[in-house]
């Protein structure tokens, strides 16, 4: 049997077929979670929400949540937080992403392949595989629709991992390395289709590169030394913003250099993964379970907490129309 590995926190670490489950037919497994408001319980539980496909002639946006401990996605309105539903079948879900149309990428980690779903759909409507890594986060580049997804590699070998480019989001990809990155976590594309990578050296030490537009080969970037957390890589419709924990951080990137610009401060909270869609920040917390929503990028207290979760590892939001 394949060894399988799982990660719940950035510093440690870097099929089937889905279905679309009643709240009621959650599994055993699963601790359904709540809707809370600046902590305090709504009384909204999941299993009594009505589940059902989005119709297509109605798309409100919807709140993605991969958990790797329930093997799930959990489907939310968005910014309202209200259940929608439940995509499983996955062995160990971690990054998300969204593209322009909204369909949901999902970086189905234990099986290593990436599982595409229509906004709101409850089928896979593609899957590519990725057999030789384990795919952790991904990102759609919008100026041409590839598929970047940041690969771990192997447990038991002695390779680096890789940024594997799904031209179109099909096919076969393109393996991308850098011989100083060698454990990649997380990667994102800006509004120009310049690739964002960060993960740490052989020898633990934190860097981030950076994979110009057209290129094929990284350069890597200095960032501040008080900038210390690895966490997720997202363009903010003005800066390049990346951290985790308790801040994220937006930067401008000239050459081989990152200046920090603003620091984003979220309060309770110690974030995992992070999904940016203006004028919210929502963060994903592992250690307690939580998916929180924070002011963009005012930061201070969370505005909203969903909370119950086994472990929320990833997390995107697909907009409507």
């Amino acid at each position: 049997m394949m060894n399988v590995p799982y990660f719940t926190h950035p510093i440690l670490a870097c099929g089937t077929v889905g279905l679309f489950v009643l709240w009621g037919a959650t599994p055993s497994t699963a601790q359904a979670p709540f809707v809370t408001s600046h902590g305090l319980s709504t009384g909204v539980r999941l299993e009594r929400a009505a589940s059902q496909e989005v119709p297509e002639t109605k798309r409100p946006s919807l709140l993605y949540v991969s958990d790797a401990k329930t093997n799930a996605v959990y489907v939310f309105s968005y910014p309202n937080g209200v259940p929608i539903g439940t995509l499983t079948g996955f062995s160990q879900p971690a990054g998300l992403c969204a593209d322009g149309a909204g369909d949901v990428w999902i970086a189905d980690l234990g099986a290593q392949q990436l599982v595409e779903y229509a906004h709101g759909g409850s089928k896979r409507i593609a899957t590519l595989k990725d057999p030789n890594y384990y795919p952790n986060a991904c990102s759609v580049d919008p100026t041409s629709g590839n598929l970047a997804v940041a690969n771990m590699s192997m447990a038991g070998s002695s390779g680096s991992g890789s940024i594997a480019i799904y031209e179109k989001a099909h096919g076969a990809p393109k393996i991308y390395t850098d011989p100083s990155l060698y454990f990649i976590e997380y990667c994102g594309y800006d509004a120009k289709g310049n690739l964002y990578a960060d993960g740490f050296t052989s020898s633990s030490a934190f860097l981030f590169a950076e994979l110009p537009h057209g290129n094929r080969t990284f350069t890597d970037i200095m960032v501040p030394q008080r900038y210390g957390f690895l966490g997720p890589v997202q363009w903010d419709g003005t800066h390049v913003a990346l951290g985790g924990g308790k801040r994220i951080y937006q930067v401008a990137i000239r050459g081989k250099n990152a200046r920090i610009l603003d620091v984003t401060p979220l309060h309770h909270g110690d974030v995992l993964a992070f999904w940016i869609q203006r004028p919210r920040v929502i963060g994903v917390n592992p250690a307690d379970g939580t998916v929180r929503f924070w002011r963009y990028p005012n930061g201070g207290a969370p505005t909203k907490t969903l909370t119950g979760f086994s472990d929320p590892v990833g997390v995107t939001v697909s907009l409507g129309t």
